[in-house]
């Protein structure tokens, strides 16, 4: 069973609505994979969506310097606080993520140790 991807032009990155399969009362997830859609609507690819939440986090963090609470990262990428806290503590324990003594986070080392290892000129 493959995602659904749902393209809203000017919204940023596209948004991945994973399909579901009801079991009596319940709703589970199936699939944690979801696609990439180009502007012009048309499929271009799969994406893991556990990396591309993460992706988004640093991406976010570093248009926030002034850092944000796990309520906060959830907030604004429509996420659940526990899903926020989950990637913030993967991040934090590789590095690419520091969390302050007010319990905010602001990117970490390992996103310039990274970044110094692109080849210039790309």
């Amino acid at each position: 069973m493959r995602a659904i991807c749902r393209l809203s032009p000017g919204a940023g990155p596209p948004k991945i609505t994973p399909r579901v399969r009801e079991t009596g009362t319940r709703v589970r997830m199936t699939e944690m994979i979801g696609c990439i859609t180009s502007d012009n609507g048309h499929r271009t690819g799969e994406i893991a969506q556990t990396l591309d939440r993460g992706l988004a986090v640093l991406e976010l963090l570093g248009r926030t310097p002034e850092g944000l609470s796990p309520t906060q990262v959830g907030r604004q990428l429509e996420l659940h606080r526990s899903i926020a806290s989950r990637l913030l503590t993967t991040l934090l324990r590789r590095g690419f993520v520091h969390r302050r003594p007010d319990g905010k986070y602001v990117l970490g080392g390992a996103v310039t140790t990274l970044a110094a290892q692109v080849p210039t000129g790309e």
